[in-house]
């Protein structure tokens, strides 16, 4: 094995030589070979030996690990092989122990758990215990205690139970085989010998949750039962067959019949299917490999309605949707007699029974699946929506076929827990994300959408920030796919839009207007007939649970409403110009130049925030801009009052008018000083209220405005959205729209990339590459904070002289930068560069195949201090196989060396200039 191995080395650096014959620049060996994933250790503490511990690391694709004990400073790290445990003895204290995964080409993974180490016994023993919102049998068990090193846990549910041991911050999982009551037992150990003890007993329910339309029998909360008679039986399978009209990997009813004539079985549904609408369509998937008839019938009515029932026939096709019309197919039952059986019937009351017959008077035998069994409007053909127009409220009006819930819990009839502001309705949909990778849920349309008509979707939305885990951005996207379609995302087109948490919101979609992602000019695309909602991101396993109502599509809803377009904090655009005064001719007397970003931060810092009630903040810090008619000397310092933050204002946006009204004396945009008519000479004299134009672009994420101030002068100013991807501005002044703190937040681009804690940069999974050793790259303080770049950390990258022209390093795909298309907006990028040489800096933007978009070089001009390079990357527009960028490769001295460099670099933006 170790022979091949080597080989395997050996032919895949033969191959990189030859590209390098053919191609000026390869930017790294193994491109399809990722770092180790999935690592872990199991851990343990010896309760004979002081501080003695033992580590067995785990990752799948790892050669080798490295381990980082935490206990003494510039630490060689010790070399472990997979499988193998190491022991090492520690003394009192709290260590970071940090696990280094190495794959085959060098590329790493990090774990970093923190050790407690103390002789004193454990105290303060609390377990946190949770049962899965999405899988009734699993619990999720969080210890933590003081003094603790590890923690033993006994699940109760096997004789001679081995502990399961976890490290102290740590969740562990356990599933159980069947309900029950257990008693779950916690035991923490630290150094010492004492110990101590916590149980606590819980109770497994398993799938309890009622039964409602749609039943996909996806959901593993709900107990989907169904009572068979005449020797028929039932089970929730795998979907046997993944194609035709059932063309998804999911659950199924399996429903065996035994050759008896009337063999069937009922749901009892709770609530009850509601026919007292116009809407008595029930649409079913149904399998078998024979032709027969299908019989569904409802029974159980609320106040004793008819019964009746409707007959459809299936082709024997495999996958087929049935539509029972009760409007128009619908014959009266029979109960004990004749009673006018099989006269026609139109349902109009509620019926909690519904009942199912598989060739119902014949004896066909075998075993037969359903699968989404729906409610809709209109004749339900194909089982989707009408593409023409759709319309769901999650109550009595619907016309969307099946949604479903990919890698994330889905219940389109829940009960409204936030009946607040602009939406009061009973039911809507619940989105559950608990960490699933891709999470979304979505549905299909038959006809295919045609947007060269309708181009527009609307829907609300209700995010709690109390659902969220982790910092991914807070926007909704919505995608359109060809669901026919392979691989039905290589092609999509996407619009993500920021909300708002803790609030109801209406989002617009526009794909006529709206800046798209992915694939090019989607107006003139006909093959779009699956709709994709996705909440904060995708490839994480952060939590979120959103509540989404009203969707629309090519519904005259009347006027767009734009009260929440503003809604969310926003701040001065870090750029030049982003404040600008001139005349209506368009002269310009001034403007703020890029070090003005950097010497007035204190203002470039301050936040606008529009509240969704109607009220306005300026949030502006322990200081701002101070000027001369202030009392002040040009320079930061302290608020004066009335623009100070501390009115209670109010704001109006009139969107047809393009106006933006602050009410209250001392609420201000951009500068205090400027209002309707003049400029303040003395505080004391600010307006009771001030209109500004505005203008909103980027998908409501930028928003430009301008106040005339008489004489035919006018002040200009430019602002972004916190957090968007038109935000590439330094710390954060103002107030946060939910989540946590750092990390990479906000819509890709992630930047600026400025590698400060909370920034961008910093935390990421960089990977250095065709550098001998490849030494990693290092987040260090800043070796000169003069000049442009008065940054506090930088990151070092060492250019060894043995390596390639080529090394450099990169961030982790499909996950540090997000995932973006380079478009006129963002794709100047500008790199800060502190060298000792003269050489070319690299930068090239890869996709999450691996394919590489087109390099830029660019040398520095000056050593020895920072210098700004521009780097076009334009000619990456429209380029690469789905044009998505999820990754940036930074090469900083690509030349042959005689000698070891080291290149910092910093402050990393995109924009368009």
């Amino acid at each position: 094995m170790k022979h091949i191995k080597q080989l395997l080395v050996f032919l895949l650096i033969i191959s990189v030589f030859n590209s390098c014959e053919k191609e000026e620049v390869v930017s790294y060996a193994l491109d399809d070979i990722s770092a180790p994933t999935n690592i872990d250790a199991l851990f343990d503490i010896s309760s004979e030996e002081v501080g003695l511990v033992t580590i067995t690391p785990s990752a799948d694709g790892a050669t080798m690990f490295e381990i980082y004990f935490g206990d003494e400073e510039n630490e060689t790290p010790t070399e472990v092989s997979p499988g193998e445990t190491i022991t090492h003895v520690y003394g009192e204290g709290e260590f970071n122990l940090r696990i280094v995964a190495i794959g085959l080409t060098g590329l790493t993974s990090e774990l970093v758990r923190v050790v407690t180490i103390s002789m004193e016994a454990p105290e303060d023993l609390e377990v946190d215990i949770k049962i899965s919102g999405t899988n009734p049998y699993e619990i999720e068990v969080t210890p933590s205690a003081t003094n603790a090193t590890v923690f033993d846990l006994y699940f109760g549910d096997v004789e001679d139970e081995e502990p399961t041991t976890i490290m102290a911050g740590e969740t562990q999982t356990h599933v159980y085989a069947e309900v029950g009551d257990y008693t779950v037992k916690v035991v923490a150990r630290g150094a010492g010998a004492a110990t101590l003890e916590v149980t606590k007993d819980i109770s497994i329910t398993g799938a309890s949750n009622s039964m409602s339309l749609p039943l996909t029998f996806d959901d593993a909360t709900v107990n989907y039962e169904f009572v068979t008679f005449n020797g028929a039986s039932f089970e929730v399978a795998d979907n046997p067959d993944v194609s035709g009209a059932n063309d998804t990997a999911s659950k199924v009813g399996a429903i065996t019949n035994s050759g008896a004539q009337w063999e069937g079985g009922t749901f009892e549904l709770d609530p009850p299917v509601d026919f007292s609408g116009d809407n008595k369509t029930i649409t079913m998937k149904f399998w078998s490999e024979v032709s027969l008839p299908v019989l569904l019938k409802f029974e159980g009515g609320v106040n004793n309605e008819r019964q009746n029932e409707v007959t459809a026939t299936h082709g024997g096709t495999g996958w087929e949707v049935l539509t029972f019309n009760f409007a128009t197919d619908a014959v009266k039952s029979y109960i004990d007699g004749s009673q006018g059986v099989g006269e026609p019937f139109v349902p109009t009351g509620q019926y909690a029974s519904m009942v199912l017959f598989i060739d119902g008077p014949g004896t066909s035998a075998g075993t037969f699946y359903i699968d989404d069994v729906e409610h809709v409007a209109g004749n339900g053909d194909g089982g989707g929506a009408v593409a023409g127009e759709i319309s769901d409220d999650f109550d009595a009006n619907r016309n969307i076929g099946t949604w479903y819930g990919d890698a994330c819990g889905m219940n389109d009839a829940f009960p409204n827990p936030f009946k607040t502001g602009i939406n009061t309705s009973n039911t809507v949909l619940e989105y559950k994300d608990d960490g699933g990778q891709y999470a979304n849920v979505g549905f299909d349309v038959d006809p295919n959408f045609d947007l060269s008509v309708d181009n527009t979707f609307t829907l609300k939305i209700y995010v709690p920030s109390s659902s969220i885990t982790g910092s991914q951005p807070n926007q909704i996207s919505l995608k359109l796919q060809d669901g026919t379609a392979g691989e039905p995302w290589a092609q999509q087109t996407e619009i993500i839009k920021p909300i708002v948490l803790d609030q109801w919101q209406t989002v617009t979609f526009d794909f006529a207007n709206d800046v798209t992602a992915g694939a090019a000019d989607p107006l003139s695309r006909t093959d779009f007939n699956r709709v994709v909602l996705q909440v904060n991101g995708e490839n994480n396993n952060d939590f979120v649970t959103a509540y989404i109502d009203d969707f629309n599509y090519g519904v005259d809803n009347g006027p767009v409403d734009t009260a929440t377009q503003l809604v969310g904090t926003w701040k001065l655009a870090a750029e030049e110009k982003a404040l600008l005064v001139g005349s209506t001719a368009g002269d310009i007397w001034w403007f703020n130049n890029a070090e003005d970003v950097t010497t007035r931060a204190c203002l470039f810092d301050d936040t606008y925030v529009f509240n969704s009630d109607g009220s306005f903040n300026n949030v502006l810090g322990a200081d701002t801009w101070i000027e001369g008619w202030q009392g002040g000397s040009d320079a930061c310092g302290a608020a004066v009052a009335p623009h100070d933050g501390s009115v209670a204002a109010t704001y109006a946006h009139d969107a047809a008018a393009g106006t933006v009204t602050l009410n209250g004396t001392g609420a201000f945009l951009g500068i205090p000083k400027a209002y309707n008519g003049g400029e303040l000479g003395d505080p004391a004299n600010a307006p009771a209220s001030i209109t500004y134009n505005v203008v909103l672009s980027d998908n409501d994420n930028t928003m430009d405005l301008e106040i005339l101030v008489g004489n035919g002068n006018v002040w200009y100013f430019k602002m972004v959205r916190e957090g968007s991807s038109t935000d590439t501005g330094g710390s954060d002044g103002g107030t946060n729209n939910g989540g946590t703190d750092g990390g990479t937040t906000g819509t890709a681009p992630h930047s600026p990339i400025d590698f400060e804690t909370g920034g961008y940069g910093a935390d990421w999974t960089w990977s250095v590459f065709e550098n001998v050793s490849n030494p990693a790259l290092e987040i260090v303080a800043n070796p000169a904070s003069t000049g442009i770049n008065t940054s506090s950390t930088v990151a070092k990258y060492t250019a060894l002289q043995g390596g390639q022209p080529w090394a450099g390093v990169e961030s982790k795909r499909n996950e540090d930068i997000g995932d973006f298309t380079f478009d006129a907006s963002n794709s100047i990028v500008k790199v800060m560069v502190y060298k000792t040489v003269i050489s070319d800096v690299g930068l090239k933007f890869s996709e999450a195949s691996g394919e590489a978009q087109p390099e830029v070089k660019v040398a520095n001009t000056k050593i020895n201090e920072w210098e700004e390079l521009t780097f076009d990357m334009s000619g990456s527009i429209g380029k690469g196989i789905t044009g998505i960028i999820t990754q940036i490769i930074i090469f900083p001295d690509f030349q042959n060396r005689s000698s070891d460099n080291v290149v910092y670099f910093d402050n990393i933006t995109f924009g368009s200039n």
